[in-house]
């Protein structure tokens, strides 16, 4: 089994250029945002200005829109109030997020925030959380007008499910307006792969350390993003509750899931995307996957993998105990 330098759920770890392409050495740079390590390089004229202003811009949506743990935050001052006008970039990142739930019936929600403090507290008291605990907590309906959003009533908006994707997007804009001919934007469980050429990215395994991959997948410039059940969450009467949850029961899906990796052509929809499909499971996410045009790895505490017929010629197995099928 390869091991690599642990980026969360997915890593890049070979950095491909084109024979007859000849660029300065690739620039690298890291730093700690949105609870996680993110981890940039890139290559061209002004990659180190690149960066940096990739860094800049991280930092600036985390702390002063995203994060729900600073109260200064445009998030957390939102659920303060219940409803309060929103800034333009915020805006549309519900918009999109709101469509997404939408579109998985529910199963992907950013209303969530109550049910992660349940949890939270319950693995503080070592005491599972009952049914009836949820039940004003399950989701609503949450609506977008006039530059408002309503429907929060009992339940707090927590991003954390999209923000490394949005942060992937931001870092794509900025890096389209530079002069950099291939990047690579990690930030936790999601990755931009920039730029011509092919990328090689790595799979965590879901049994072994966070050093260890399961597989391999050769993709283009694209958005992937990982949820997986060991990431996050709580410990119970020595039993592991993550934290991903079934927006309809506010418990972890009990569906053998234990990592969904999607591509797609975007941050925040790959995010999105990883944690519907998780809690949705193969089979049931295949009209969403068809809808956004993206493609997706499942794989089960069976040891079996389910990949998207379009990936399934690109992923190479690292691990024979587990058994490939393809999704059609």
């Amino acid at each position: 089994m390869r091991k690599f330098s642990p980026l969360a759920c997915v890593f890049v770890f070979l950095f491909f250029l084109p024979s007859c392409f000849v660029s300065p050495p690739a620039e690298e740079s890291s730093f700690l945002a949105m609870d996680t390590l993110v981890s940039l390089s890139a290559e061209g004229r002004d990659a180190k200005e690149t960066l940096s202003r990739i860094e800049d811009r991280i930092k600036l949506i985390d702390g002063a829109i995203l994060s729900a743990h600073r109260p200064d935050s445009e998030i957390s001052r939102l659920n303060s109030s219940g409803s309060a006008p929103l800034s333009p970039e915020l805006y549309g990142w519900l918009e999109t997020s709101l469509e997404i739930q939408k579109k998985s019936s529910g199963a992907f929600d950013i209303s969530l925030g109550k049910i992660k403090l349940l949890w939270e507290d319950a693995g503080k008291n070592q005491s599972l959380p009952l049914p009836k605990a949820f039940e004003s907590l399950i989701s609503g309906g949450l609506q977008l007008s006039d530059g408002k959003i309503s429907g929060l009533d009992n339940r707090l908006l927590d991003l954390g499910a999209v923000g490394k994707g949005i942060a992937c997007d931001e870092a794509g804009k900025i890096l389209q307006n530079s002069r950099c001919a291939r990047a690579v934007v990690s930030v936790g469980g999601s990755i931009l792969l920039y730029g011509g050429g092919n990328f090689k990215v790595g799979i965590r395994h879901p049994e072994k350390g966070a050093q260890e991959i399961i597989g391999v997948l050769e993709t283009y410039g694209a958005f992937v993003s990982t949820s997986g059940s060991y990431e996050r969450g709580v410990e119970i009467g020595g039993a592991w509750y993550p934290h991903i949850f079934d927006p309809k029961t506010g418990y972890p899906p009990e569906n053998g899931l234990v990592s969904v990796t999607v591509r797609a052509g975007s941050g925040l929809v790959s995010d999105a995307l990883s944690t519907a499909c998780f809690v949705l499971g193969a089979e049931g996410s295949a009209p969403l996957l068809k809808f956004y045009g993206a493609q997706a790895i499942f794989i089960n505490d069976k040891k079996e993998i389910y990949t998207s017929e379009e990936l399934a010629p690109y992923f190479a197995l690292e691990d024979n105990a587990y058994s490939v099928f393809i999704l059609k």
